[in-house]
């Protein structure tokens, strides 16, 4: 397994790993899926990024509806390495029901 580190305001890239570690992290590609209100089915992301002026990384829920992007904050996933902070925020994401707090529900529960 290949071990990225962050930089500052790095975010990961949407690139085929990429959607691979998210699918790790979150515990398969379905547990991915956010189902809205209306029906739609949106694939979410955690991004992780690591601030100018700190040494934390910090967690946000992302993914697209209508060509916009939808961002819910997560909260502090510093881990040693990105993979291990993907799997912070993906464990705080379900904990936390951060997802269910605004208004959306997991495809999976």
């Amino acid at each position: 397994m290949s071990v990225k580190t962050l930089t500052v305001n790095e975010e990961l890239p949407v690139t085929r790993k990429a959607s691979e570690d998210q699918d790790r992290a979150a515990g398969g590609v379905q547990m991915r899926k956010v189902k809205l209100l209306d029906g739609v089915v949106a694939t979410a992301s955690v991004s992780v990024q690591l601030f100018p002026r700190g040494y934390q990384q910090w967690g946000y829920l992302r993914f697209k509806v209508g060509g916009k992007t939808r961002r819910c904050y997560i909260g502090k996933v510093s881990a040693d390495t990105l993979d291990e902070s993907l799997a912070v925020g993906w464990r705080m994401v379900r904990e936390m029901r951060v997802l269910e707090r605004a208004g959306w529900s997991w495809l999976i529960p």
